[in-house]
């Protein structure tokens, strides 16, 4: 149950990262020869499978089935690979991690920016300890 809910999860995170719903994707699929030969051109070592056949860009149809749960065997992956597997995927198909890094930068710029013009005008002002306005725009100058 645990795993269906980090699936699904997992899924909803990918899917609205990528722009493409995947939630309704399988492993198992009937491909045309030309969506296989764009799949097989492809560099990719390790290939998103669900994801890369809905990104190549091929009109899509799903056929609907029910899937059984498993009568035989335990799942093979550990939590960690899983967690591997669910990073490397994100990383993979979006900017969204670029593009939280890129606003974390910014907020930090921001704070840094704040931070240097609140000491400079403490010193102005006569506030400050002597030294510190020197020590904090040292310190956010190596930031």
């Amino acid at each position: 149950m645990f795993y269906k809910l980090c699936s699904k999860g997992f899924y909803s995170i990918i899917s609205y990262a990528m722009n493409i719903d995947i939630s309704k994707n399988s492993d198992f699929k009937l491909l045309d020869r030309k969506a296989v030969d764009v799949l097989l051109s492809m560099p990719e070592k390790h290939m998103f499978f669900k994801a890369t056949s809905s990104w190549i860009g091929f009109k899509t149809a799903y056929v609907e089935y029910d899937v059984k749960e498993r009568l035989v065997g335990e799942l093979k992956w550990s939590t960690l690979s899983l967690v591997k597997y669910a990073l490397h995927n994100i990383t993979s198909f979006s900017t969204a991690p670029i593009q939280i890094v890129t606003v974390t930068v910014v907020i930090f710029l921001l704070f840094y920016l704040i931070l240097g013009a609140q000491s400079v005008y403490q010193k102005i002002v006569g506030n400050s300890l002597a030294g510190f306005t020197t020590v904090i725009l040292l310190l956010l100058a190596k930031a």
